[in-house]
């Protein structure tokens, strides 16, 4: 009687190890993380600002301008580059925007302008703040934040996932 309950043990064991590989090896097939480079090219002034679906948006810190000083208002322009399938192995830049961000400090608030080469029309978003939605937010939100720190050595919006010491 007691070889028939450890013979029973044993096959339970069996098949849930069977079972515990065979998830493992669907969920390690069926899951893979995309990997974007921090640096582009390892260039250490073009730094990743976004991914999102195998593409990524770097930020150009060498071409951070400063065009206006006026507390508490500030404008400064900066270069974003857009690289299709980066996650993918792609390092092939298919467009450079310059974006114009003008932040009113007393408030914590940004304005965002860039001509969009797509469409030939320029794009205005005003009030931006953090956690609002991405449409409003994805690919303008962390490049200024990364421009104020720069000009600055300020943070604008302090976003705890941001790499502020890329910039210096």
């Amino acid at each position: 009687m007691m070889m028939f309950k450890v013979e029973k043990f044993l096959t339970i064991k069996r098949i849930f190890m069977v079972l515990v590989a065979f998830c493992a090896l669907f969920a390690s097939n069926s899951y893979t993380e995309a990997h974007y480079p921090e640096y582009l090219n390892n260039n250490p002034n073009l730094i990743l600002t976004d991914g999102h679906m195998d593409s990524g948006t770097y930020y150009d810190k060498s071409s951070v301008v400063n065009m206006s000083y006026n507390p508490p208002y500030y404008k400064i322009a900066v270069n974003t580059v857009y690289v299709p399938n980066v996650a993918r192995g792609n390092t092939a830049i298919s467009n450079v925007t310059t974006q114009y961000f003008t932040y009113d400090y007393e408030n914590r608030t940004l304005d965002v302008a860039f001509y969009n080469h797509s469409t030939g029309q320029w794009w205005y978003e005003t009030n931006i703040k953090p956690g609002q939605g991405m449409a409003r937010t994805r690919g303008t939100l962390n490049p200024a934040e990364l421009a104020f720190f720069q000009v600055y050595g300020l943070k604008f919006f302090n976003l705890p996932y941001l790499n502020y010491k890329a910039v210096l």
